[in-house]
């Protein structure tokens, strides 16, 4: 009841005092891994000030414990002129029900609500999302705020104890660590390009020249499986690349070479090392989830 009333009271402030509409909302569940934040699909953005303030206007509402009274009228009964609503089906009959908070909404809702503002406890709006021309206003009502703070609490206290600082430097330490990070990462994808440029002009230099290569690198990726191919340069070598760590999986498979010979022995890999892929032509690619017996590979080339 406190979501279904406080999003009443949320849509008449933004509708009354701030000319923005409601076209419709949802109801998020509760559950116990995750606190459920609702929504409110509205005609337009709402800015921050604008939240802020809505926010604000909510609370003193609720602050004042005004009554949310449920009447019912008939079709045609002066009250209902005054209620806000999208209008009647022509062929409607029967008691029409009336939700209302003197001096703030007055609207058409069969749902259950509280008897009184003061008992949502508190409104908070906790962000504007706007995606492909919708605007979806996301908030939450009453017990759900406080559940929600909790959740949030403990989970700064586990970041707390993980990276081993104060809450409030979290943001900055993470920030450093995903720059460390991403520079990290660049210089292990130049080494695996160094690597894969030297594991090709091995076999290119190998005397005689082998009827077909076999590479594996637990580390690699798709920039090593490239950049190996690109300085083999053998199209009539029949080539078998794959990349993974048989712990962490999937991993990367790449069959090039002759045509006929790469489709056929590509789809008989993908069987064996539990893949999924295709290709045409001279290339095959599949992505392989049993790495563990990627040494079986030679068996069937």
């Amino acid at each position: 009841m406190q979501q279904h009333s406080g999003q009443h009271l949320v849509s008449a402030v933004l509708e009354k005092e701030h000319n923005i509409n409601t076209m419709s909302w949802w109801m998020a569940e509760n559950s116990d891994r995750k606190v459920g934040v609702s929504y409110i699909e509205l005609d337009q953005p709402v800015p921050d000030t604008t939240m802020s303030a809505v926010e604000e206007r909510c609370n003193s509402v609720i602050q004042s414990a005004l009554p949310m009274t449920v009447n019912t009228y008939q079709v045609g009964d002066p009250a209902l002129d005054e209620a806000h609503t999208r209008g009647l089906p022509a062929d409607q009959t029967g008691p029409v029900r009336l939700v209302n908070i003197p001096g703030v909404d007055s609207n058409l809702c069969c749902g259950t609500h509280v008897s009184c503002t003061s008992q949502l406890q508190v409104v908070k709006l906790v962000n504007m999302e706007t995606k492909k021309g919708k605007h979806w206003l996301y908030f939450l009502v009453g017990s759900r705020v406080t559940s929600y703070l909790q959740s949030c609490l403990a989970r700064e206290r586990t970041l707390t104890k993980i990276l081993n600082n104060a809450a409030e430097e979290h943001v900055e330490l993470v920030d450093k660590m995903q720059k460390s990070l991403k520079v990290a990462q660049k210089d292990n994808s130049n080494l695996l390009k160094e690597l894969a440029v030297q594991e090709a002009n091995k076999i290119k230099q190998s005397s005689p020249k082998p009827l077909y290569c076999i590479v594996h690198r637990k580390e690699g990726d798709s920039d090593f499986i490239s950049a190996f191919l690109k300085e083999l340069d053998e199209n009539d070598m029949l080539c078998v690349v794959t990349t993974g760590d048989e712990k962490t999986g999937p991993g990367q498979l790449v069959v090039t070479g002759e045509a006929k010979l790469v489709q056929e022995i590509g789809k008989k890999l993908c069987t064996l090392l539990d893949g999924k892929g295709g290709g045409k032509g001279t290339r095959f690619n599949a992505k392989i989830n049993n790495l563990k017996i990627v040494a079986q590979i030679e068996n069937i080339v």
